[in-house]
């Protein structure tokens, strides 16, 4: 399994597409916190290129998760920090108290 930070990028995205080329047996984790230099339309490359899952991180990306997750219901969507009301089944928010986030990345 390898996981990519940064997949909506540009170096982070033509990354997993290279791994995707190169390595097609391996498993490739992209994540992306959407921040200026990520691009939503690099995700596209994730939910057409048959990944199990999307892991989006940040609460201002909710609705955009959302969004995703009803357009594209054979792809799981976890959402880092967000909170989510729909009942879609393929969507999961995950939230953390702050002072207990080091905790998550094993800090």
């Amino acid at each position: 399994m390898i996981a990519v930070t940064g997949a909506a990028g540009f170096i982070g995205n033509n990354f997993v597409r290279l791994l995707r080329r190169e390595r097609p047996d391996d498993r490739v984790i992209a994540l992306d916190a959407l921040t200026y230099a990520g691009n939503l339309e690099s995700l596209g490359d994730c939910l057409d290129g048959g990944y199990d899952a999307v892991i989006t991180v940040g609460f201002l990306i909710t609705d955009v998760t959302a969004a995703a997750a009803a357009l594209h219901p054979d792809v799981y969507f976890i959402g880092v920090d967000q909170f989510h009301s729909s009942s879609l089944p393929n969507l999961v928010g995950i939230q953390f108290r702050e002072d207990q986030a080091g905790f998550l990345a094993g800090v």
